[in-house]
């Protein structure tokens, strides 16, 4: 099946997922277009992490599909890297690398798994650190951020390879206090 942008980036079809007698995804479905920004809201438990542990085919599901760009995750011929190039993710305990500067760890990602030239990926992580509104923090370390200043850099992390989809495992509430466009 081809995708065409016409239909459902990701389309999640009746997806049940258990942890041995405890079953976390109960028959969940819903499509995401282009474009749309969707939240899953529940509470601690209920599987919000597990789905989108499950649309970036990190965690099996036994019943169901989900199609991301018309691809089958659960498919076994799968390209799981392939697959993982498109759908960033931004995990609940993300920590950025503690070695490397700001820029250094947004630059990672492009250039070590994409294989992108470093000078434009750099021109590329200084726009995106000037939206967060971090200039001049381009060669600081994690630990010399404010805890605010981390968790703006760790959603710009995923960002410059240019995913089809992201998903972001944590509270959005600082990015909720901006326009969402300062940050897409």
């Amino acid at each position: 099946m081809s995708w065409t942008p016409d239909q459902p980036m990701v389309s999640i079809n009746n997806v049940h997922k258990a942890f041995g007698a405890l079953e976390v995804l109960k028959g969940v479905s819903f499509d995401i277009m282009k474009g749309e920004v969707i939240c899953i809201i529940g509470p601690s438990g209920s599987g919000k992490s597990t789905l989108i542990r499950c649309i970036n085919a990190l965690n099996d599901i036994q019943q169901g599909s989900i199609l991301v760009e018309g691809q089958e995750v659960n498919d076994p011929d799968l390209n799981k890297l392939e697959l993982r190039k498109k759908v960033g993710m931004v995990f609940q305990q993300y920590n950025l690398f503690s070695h490397k500067t700001a820029l250094e760890n947004i630059m990672m990602a492009p250039i070590r798994v994409l294989k992108r030239d470093k000078s434009e990926t750099e021109k590329f992580a200084r726009e995106l650190i000037k939206k967060v509104r971090l200039e001049g923090k381009e060669g600081s370390y994690p630990s010399e951020l404010s805890g605010g200043q981390h968790s703006a850099l760790q959603y710009r992390v995923p960002w410059p390879c240019n995913q089809i989809l992201c998903c972001l495992m944590r509270s959005l509430r600082h990015l909720i206090q901006r326009p969402l466009e300062k940050f897409c």
